[in-house]
């Protein structure tokens, strides 16, 4: 009589089976190798099937902990480490080790990344992203490894999210620049397709709508977060016709950018032009003059990760855990008031 599979647990040689490729494979595709595509396809949809989260690494991988916790950020910039900072306190003082990895916004380099800390075998994941095939997020969810993820999403992904409020610290910014009597304010933007991005020009334009200014699509620039293409989208705005009066940049790197494409120009802050930067480094703060800017609250957010992820150790599943942390507008020196 054949034994229904509902009535027993599905074990790796079932998945081999279903995806109809060698035990080998199977193991190679859970300790993270890399494997061709169709295979890849064929096991992740065998382990869907079969039901094969609970069996897999709960019975194996995750009955011996590593007690260490995997940090995948995008650099080793005084935003991120300041969040790894308050992370690498609180995660030791539990009698883990925090293992720190940065992928450079480079996809490839990400995907590398994810796949060393999954043959690792950490006992969690802390990630701030940029876009990755979702598939290798699923391995850890696959082996019982809560993901958490910071500063920026992966849609389509279920994990705890732990963010700032990106829109609303955006629609703040500019309104201070519109209460300033601003109405010709460039936003030099991150990456179109990062959430962060998206959300920060989201709150750039709800601004102008809720104060009825215009929006000019010559003023709305994007970069990569890092300070060359600040650097160039300031130079292009310098060249329009019609200046805009301020500048709103989304990340500190790229404010470096700016502030040296102003100085070439011979432009001041604030008499010439204004500026509202993101992240309240400490450059912007002995910089003179000094630059009003978006505090991001990193340790509450450092904080809030550790205690999300290690009531996942513990055994909490009462669903995924999703917060916004408001911002500060620090105001200084680097607004006039037309």
């Amino acid at each position: 009589m054949k034994t229904s599979q509902s009535n027993r647990e599905s074990t790796i040689r079932d998945v081999a089976a279903r995806a109809n490729v060698a035990v080998g494979t199977v193991s190679r595709y859970l300790n993270g190798y890399t494997l061709r595509e169709k295979n890849r396809k064929r096991i992740e949809e065998a382990i869907r099937e079969l039901g094969y989260k609970e069996n897999l690494i709960a019975k194996g991988m995750k009955t011996r902990k590593t007690h260490a916790i995997g940090a995948l950020v995008a650099g080793y910039d005084e935003y991120h480490m300041s969040v790894i900072k308050v992370l690498e306190r609180q995660i030791t003082q539990r009698g883990y080790t925090l293992v720190v990895c940065d992928h450079e916004n480079d996809r490839q380099i990400l995907e590398q990344r994810l796949n060393f800390l999954l043959h690792r075998r950490v006992d969690g994941l802390l990630l701030s992203p940029s876009p990755v095939d979702p598939d290798l997020l699923r391995k850890y969810q696959y082996a019982g490894i809560p993901v958490i993820l910071f500063n920026n999403d992966l849609p389509g992904i279920e994990a705890d999210r732990i963010f700032v409020d990106n829109e609303e610290a955006s629609f703040r910014a500019v309104e201070y620049l519109i209460l300033m009597n601003h109405h010709k304010i460039a936003i030099i933007n991150g990456k179109p397709e990062d959430s962060t991005a998206i959300q920060r020009l989201a709150g750039y334009k709800r601004a102008h709508h809720n104060y009825n200014i215009s929006l000019h699509e010559q003023y709305i620039t994007a970069g990569d977060w890092k300070e060359h293409s600040g650097y160039f989208a300031a130079k292009r705005m310098m060249d329009l016709t019609h200046m805009p009066t301020a500048f709103f940049v989304s990340n500190f790197w790229m404010t470096f950018g700016v502030l040296q494409a102003l100085k070439e120009a011979n432009l001041r802050i604030p008499e010439d032009i204004s500026l509202i930067s993101f992240d309240d480094v400490d450059a912007f703060r002995v910089y003179r003059p000094g630059i009003t800017t978006v505090a991001q609250p990193t340790e509450q957010m450092g904080e809030i990760i550790v205690d999300v992820l290690f009531r996942r150790l513990e055994g909490e599943n009462n669903g995924p855990y999703h917060t916004r942390l408001p911002c500060t507008i620090i105001v200084r020196d680097s607004v006039k008031k037309l």
